[in-house]
C-alpha cells in the first residue's frame, strides 16, 4: 500500500541509520587522524596561517569537541529516537 506510515517509518529508519554511521565514521577517523598525525598536520597549519602551534592543537581539540557534541544531538539522539518510536514495528 503506497504512503502506508509503516513503510515511511522504515524509510525514515533506514536512512537515519545510514546517516548515523556515516558521522560516526568520519569521527572516528578525524579523531584517528588527528591523535597519529597530531605534530605535522599542526606544523603545516601552523606555517599556513602564521600562527603559534599551541593554538593550532587547541582549535583541533575544539573542533572535536564540537564536532561530537553536533554528530550526538543532530545524528544519534534521533536516531535512537526513531528506533524507540519503531520498536513495535518489525523492519
Amino acid at each position: 500500500m503506497m504512503g502506508d506510515g509503516y513503510d515511511n517509518n522504515r524509510c525514515i529508519y533506514h536512512f537515519s541509520r545510514l546517516v548515523f554511521s556515516y558521522y560516526i565514521v568520519l569521527l572516528m577517523i578525524t579523531s584517528l587522524l588527528l591523535i597519529a598525525l597530531k605534530e605535522p598536520i599542526a606544523n603545516i597549519h601552523s606555517k599556513m596561517f602564521a600562527l603559534d602551534k599551541k593554538l593550532v592543537l587547541q582549535a583541533y581539540f575544539h573542533y572535536l569537541a564540537n564536532y561530537k557534541i553536533a554528530t550526538l544531538v543532530l545524528n544519534v539522539i534521533p536516531y535512537f529516537a526513531l528506533k524507540i518510536m519503531t520498536i513495535s514495528v518489525p523492519l
